[in-house]
């Protein structure tokens, strides 16, 4: 859905800056479906964006127009795709009210200017791409094929250079509109300290309460976190996993493994107790076995690890790591932690507390194979001062701010904005 609304954004600026210079909206059979402050939207433009969503939709949310969910799916968004043309013809507008729209000659040759050298870059592509796909010819010929669709892909659209340049310019107003929205709500020093003061008070309130939450967004690394719960220890680790045939067959047995501990827990068993042992000695055989597979993989790493600084051995986990975890250079910065309510698995867990921080520990193996592991950094327990997040918290609720602002004031111009809507054209 969030695919379907990105795209649809563009379409829909793109589609109200060059409605107005089609002479094509007034013949008959394309009827008003609303106007805004007596300034019309038409069938066709509508359509256009319905059809738009309707393709996102059924493409990249699995909606299935033949049923009766998917029927009332996309009837909800014949309506959605009214709103939002309303919502951005309202907007251009605004925008038109504050002058942002007279744009110089100067502008617009420069728009135009953008406008070839984009089309100029978009038909080099497609001749690069016509030349893999169809050998055979010369430069020029594939030059010349592509241009000649990409002329003909704009006539059929409507498009000019002009009618591109215009969508260009009036983007453009669109941000300098946003922005004199978003000057009003810049935060004051006061508002980022009383920010980061409410964010402490709940992160120790919640994190104390459910460190499991801490974790999750620790790791997931879009909370700007302000408190830790206890000390921990980071790091970083290259797992070379088992062919995925052995890794199927130990992962299951492994399974099998917890099962079995979890119900003699709660009830112990003889003849439970001599199959967990038996499955035990036959997960550590297939470990083992596995172990071999990738041990000339794991000693090659290890070497190459031993010798690498901090951003080196980073980089070394990038690339070979088959923990999708830990695969982005973002990722392992953060690191995993080591302490108090950790997933890590025992046998890591020892390693990395036998280390000294920058050390590299010997392969650990584990049910997923072997790990070379890296000790980092202790992250501290406690509040996080707000020196050392004020830049990030202050792009943060400066964001949060000016898209408030933003909204606020859309919502303000469509409610003072005159609206007549004809539902049954549509």
């Amino acid at each position: 859905m969030k695919k379907a609304a990105a795209f649809i954004t563009v379409v829909i600026l793109a589609l109200i800056m060059t409605a107005c210079d089609k002479p094509e909206d007034n013949k008959e059979g394309n009827p008003v479906v609303a106007t805004v402050n007596g300034e019309a939207i038409y069938k066709s433009e509508w359509e256009e964006i319905y059809l738009n969503y309707k393709q996102m939709l059924i493409i990249y949310s699995g909606i299935d127009a033949s049923t009766q969910s998917g029927i009332e799916t996309l009837e909800e968004y014949k309506t959605i795709a009214l709103d939002a043309l309303i919502r951005a013809r309202v907007v251009r507008q605004q925008a038109d009210s504050m002058g942002l729209l007279d744009f110089s000659a100067e502008e617009r040759a420069q728009a135009e200017q953008n406008v070839r050298e984009a089309m100029e870059e978009d038909i080099k592509n497609y001749a690069e791409e016509l030349k893999e796909s169809l050998p055979g010819k010369s430069d020029e010929e594939y030059y010349a094929q592509a241009k000649q669709a990409y002329e003909r892909d704009m006539a059929d659209k409507g498009e000019s250079i002009e009618s591109r340049a215009q969508t260009l310019l009036e983007s453009e107003a669109e941000d300098e509109l946003f922005n004199i929205i978003a000057q009003s709500v810049i935060p004051t020093q006061e508002d980022i300290s009383n920010e980061y003061n409410s964010l402490l008070e709940k992160q120790r309130a919640l994190y104390d309460e459910e460190i499991n939450q801490f974790f999750n967004d620790y790791a997931a690394g879009e909370t700007l976190i302000v408190y830790v719960p206890h000390d921990y220890v980071k790091m970083q680790h290259i797992l070379i996993a088992y062919p995925s045939e052995q890794l199927d067959k130990i992962q299951n047995l492994y399974m099998d493994i917890y099962e079995l501990e979890t119900e003699l827990k709660e009830e112990e068993d003889e003849e439970k107790r001599v199959e967990l042992e038996e499955k035990r000695a036959e997960l550590d055989k297939l470990m083992q076995e596995g172990a071999k597979l990738i041990q000339e993989e794991t000693d090659q790493l290890e070497q190459k690890a031993l010798a690498a600084d901090r951003d080196e051995f980073i980089q070394m986990v990038v690339n070979y790591t088959d923990d999708t975890g830990q695969n982005t250079k973002q990722a392992c910065e953060r690191g995993y932690l080591v302490g108090e309510g950790d997933y890590i698995d025992e046998a890591i867990r020892q390693a990395v507390l036998s280390l000294e921080e920058g050390e590299v520990s010997q392969p650990v193996l584990t049910v997923n194979g072997y790990h070379i592991v890296r000790r980092d950094s202790v992250l501290k327990g406690g509040a996080i001062s707000l020196e050392s997040v004020k830049e990030k918290l202050t792009q943060q609720l400066t964001a949060q701010r000016e898209e408030d602002a933003w909204e606020n004031s859309v919502e303000e111009w469509i409610k003072q904005a005159q609206v007549e809507r004809f539902d049954d054209i549509y």
